[in-house]
């Protein structure tokens, strides 16, 4: 069985999602490959997987008629569906939605292209997460609908040991945009700062991919002179060696801070855990299958920020609490999101859709 997924960039979660889905059906005996229609900054982290950049018409019909795929997913780029179609393609066509950003862009998305994917696409494929079903199930009741969790390579992307930094760091990993609210994270360090907390501020950002008006306001904050020499900003690290900075995040002590106001799923909460780093983040939807508050982490509620520094202070201070979330964590990665179960899942929606 030969599998083609397709996607606008290589970066963000999907970029990751592909190559935690590589390893778990390749495994199952499944080939992967894997086209982009850019190349971004997570294109460094592809060594070893078949991936083709792409996005002339005819070129992409010339791959998918010489490599004869059995099934080609579609992430999000609705309008790639009708041009496979056309170009012959007698395989199963899916379309699959991640992320989508906030409710109303995620629901104007279905409003404006629902009747577009229900046309060409032989199913839809999505995370399990609330708003995404929902709409999913509004805009496109008649399609076969498949949802079930993301993989994540748990044995691969772990903990690793360095030296112990002398204070605690609470990390950040984001574009700079509205939806990830990447204000109220550095208003949390600020005002753990002003209490006499004595941390460090990591913020792992792509600089290529922005909102200029969003990264005008970031780069005059980031000059707070409260702020300016506790803070570090890392620009588009290699995903492997993420690793090592999540490592050093737990080993100080400290913590991993998501701000998103909605997210699909949530990689960089799944990769914190998965090296050790309890989390504090917001009830963005997406996270629900990874965060279990008060027992795989912790939520703050959303715009209040006296509680979020509550929230982050506990954390900080409560070695009890940190080892609970730490092993309880790491329990519900390798049990929900492991990749022989992502595997069978999507096996069997395969063999479902060949019927």
């Amino acid at each position: 069985m030969k599998v083609l997924f397709i996607y606008y960039i290589s970066s963000g979660g999907v970029e990751t999602l592909n190559r935690h889905r590589n390893a778990a059906l390749t495994q199952a005996g499944v080939e992967c490959h894997f086209l982009y229609k850019m190349q971004g900054t997570g294109h460094q982290n592809l060594e070893g997987i078949r991936t083709f950049v792409m996005n002339n018409p005819v070129e992409i019909s010339n791959l998918i008629k010489r490599e004869k795929y059995d099934l080609i997913v579609v992430c999000s780029d609705d309008k790639m569906l009708e041009p496979i179609k056309r170009s012959g393609f007698e395989g199963i066509l899916i379309f699959e939605v991640q992320g989508l950003g906030n409710h109303r862009t995620a629901q104007r998305f279905f409003v404006q292209n629902g009747r577009h994917i229900n046309r060409y696409a032989d199913a839809i494929l999505l995370p399990k997460t609330h708003h995404l079903v929902k709409l999913a199930q509004t805009y496109l009741p008649k399609l076969p609908r498949f949802s079930f969790h993301n993989c994540f390579d748990s044995n691969a992307f772990t903990h690793k040991s360095f030296q112990k930094s002398p204070l605690p760091i609470i990390g950040w990993v984001g574009r700079i945009e509205k939806n990830k609210n990447w204000q109220t994270y550095l208003e949390i360090g600020r005002r753990l700062i002003q209490k006499k907390h004595m941390i460090k501020l990591w913020m792992f950002i792509d600089d290529t991919l922005y909102e200029r008006s969003q990264y005008q306001l970031f780069l005059k904050r980031i000059e707070d002179p409260n702020l300016k020499n506790h803070l570090t900003i890392f620009k588009n690290i290699r995903n492997d060696v993420m690793a090592d900075y999540y490592s050093k995040i737990a080993d100080s002590g400290g913590i991993v801070c998501s701000t998103s106001k909605v997210e699909g799923f949530g990689y960089t909460l799944v990769e914190a855990m998965s090296c050790g780093c309890p989390v504090l983040t917001t009830d963005s939807d997406g996270v629900k299958s990874i965060v279990q508050d008060a027992k795989t982490g912790i939520y703050m509620k959303n715009g209040q920020l006296a509680d979020a520094v509550n929230k982050a202070e506990q954390l900080l201070t409560n070695e009890t609490l940190r080892v609970k979330l730490i092993r309880n964590a790491r329990v519900n990665i390798k049990s929900r999101f492991s990749l022989n179960k992502y595997a069978t899942e999507f096996m069997k929606m395969y063999n479902s859709l060949r019927k």
